[in-house]
């Protein structure tokens, strides 16, 4: 199926997280202790819309502590502040039914989202990369 034909749109919460990785993965990037706790014991929730004339997706990540959101078109590099405090330059390309998200700074992080049980897609299977860390979480349409 083309990525044109399928409607990402939607809210999804995450329902299955990796969190003793996800600690791991924050202390890569190098955040405090005192966040990683927070962080690891929060859920967290993505709001996915797309403008179909501009060609554009905005992604939204919703936690307990806070909302960040990156608006961006398939394939074109963005700027987007990540949870280390680092401005870095993102890059998401959307294949059929599977978005490869690309962070490059110190470090450079990869997360892989694939959209999952149909059209509309009903979950996302998250892997995210960094250094020798891998979590994987799933994220289920609400």
């Amino acid at each position: 199926m083309l990525a044109e034909d399928i409607d990402f749109s939607g809210r999804y919460k995450m329902t299955v997280a990796d969190t003793s990785n996800y600690k791991d993965l924050l202390y890569e990037l190098g955040i405090g202790y005192f966040k990683r706790l927070a962080a690891g014991a929060s859920g967290s929730e993505y709001v996915i819309t797309r403008n179909k004339e501009a060609g554009t997706y905005t992604l939204q990540t919703v936690t307990t502590f806070s909302t960040a959101a990156v608006t961006f078109k398939s394939g074109e590099e963005f700027d987007e502040p990540r949870a280390d405090g680092q401005t870095v330059k993102s890059t998401i390309v959307i294949a059929g039914n599977k978005w490869t998200h690309v962070q490059k700074g110190s470090p450079t992080v990869t997360i892989e989202r694939t959209f999952q049980g149909g059209n509309p897609p009903t979950y996302i299977d998250v892997i995210t990369k960094c250094n020798a860390v891998t979590v994987t979480r799933k994220y289920e349409r609400q």
